[in-house]
């Protein structure tokens, strides 16, 4: 179920980004999990390692979470980028 843990850390790098200040606490409390995903393997039947890019989000969300000035970049970005996506109906 490696799909399951790539997904779930998509879904915390878009909260991380996007999502209220205490995603970002919630994430910072939770980030020796998170590094130890960054030593994930899992290689499939035909011997691929899928594993690879679990631990390249999760090295990546790692990295985020230690860098205060890109985060508040990444959260600027993504706040004024919130109005091109959206849809008025």
């Amino acid at each position: 179920y490696w799909k399951h843990v790539y997904k779930a850390l998509l879904l915390l790098d878009y909260l991380i980004k996007n999502g209220a200040e205490g995603c970002v606490r919630e994430a910072r409390v939770k980030i020796i999990e998170i590094k130890t995903l960054t030593e994930f393997q899992h290689i499939d039947t035909k011997d691929k390692d899928v594993g690879l890019s679990v631990r390249e989000r999760a090295k990546a969300i790692v990295e985020l979470l230690h860098d205060e000035r890109r985060l508040n970049e990444e959260r600027s970005k993504a706040r004024a980028n919130r109005g091109k996506f959206s849809q008025s109906i």
